[in-house]
């Protein structure tokens, strides 16, 4: 019999706000970044903003964010991504998202958060949050060092294939599974799977998750 499997957005929808610009947030307010790198978080967190208000598409923000990370230590960011998730983030998951993720692992399911966060940023969370995978943004290395080239990008459509590639490879059953999601980008995701469930959708997600009937749930 296929496996079931759980999976959920993070920003919006397990963590209250966007998880990696309180990281970026983090590394300036502790001094983890040279000068330099402090200008282009200036950029990143105004592209953070014109997100939050729909004003350019989601995978476009995330492209200009992504390629200008560029030249940065990739093990310096693992190892600030985990004093991070110690001190600031793990303190930011609704509780009662945490209960509903732990409801799907004591029923044995599958659970998988899916996020456009750099992966090496919210590694972290699969151990804290007893996740079986993370998907995640993967940006190619060279000696070490992020380039500018993006492998993989799971927003929108991306997003939907990529989980039914790993539903594929693991035994998992689309139509068993869930998907939890805030925003309207994830339309795609949640109507991969069979039980999709808007949570604290904004006004486009929840307009069109009345119009389907999908299960709508808040988080406070």
């Amino acid at each position: 019999m296929p496996k079931t499997a759980a999976f959920f957005d993070v920003d919006g929808t397990l963590y209250n706000g966007v998880i990696s610009a309180d990281f970026l947030r983090y590394m300036v307010k502790n001094s983890k970044l040279k000068i330099s790198d402090i200008v282009k978080i200036t950029k990143f967190l105004y592209y953070f903003i014109i997100d939050k208000f729909g004003i350019i598409n989601r995978t476009e923000v995330n492209l200009r964010i992504y390629r200008n990370i560029a030249g940065w230590d990739a093990s310096a960011i693992n190892g600030f991504a985990q004093e991070f998730y110690n001190k600031i983030a793990r303190k930011k998951f609704y509780s009662g998202g945490i209960r509903l993720l732990n409801s799907h692992l004591r029923k044995g399911h599958v659970v998988v958060a899916v996020t456009s966060g750099l992966k090496n940023i919210v590694t972290p969370l699969r151990k804290g949050l007893k996740l079986e995978y993370i998907i995640g943004t993967e940006v190619e290395l060279e000696n070490g060092k992020f380039s500018d080239r993006i492998r993989i990008l799971p927003i929108g459509k991306n997003r939907a294939e990529i989980i039914s590639r790993y539903c594929k490879s693991n035994g998992i059953g689309l139509e068993r599974s869930f998907a939890y999601s805030d925003h309207n980008s994830d339309i795609f995701m949640l109507q991969t799977v069979g039980n999709p469930v808007a949570v604290n959708p904004d006004k486009k997600l929840e307009k069109y998750a009345k119009e389907k009937r999908w299960k709508i749930i808040r988080f406070k």
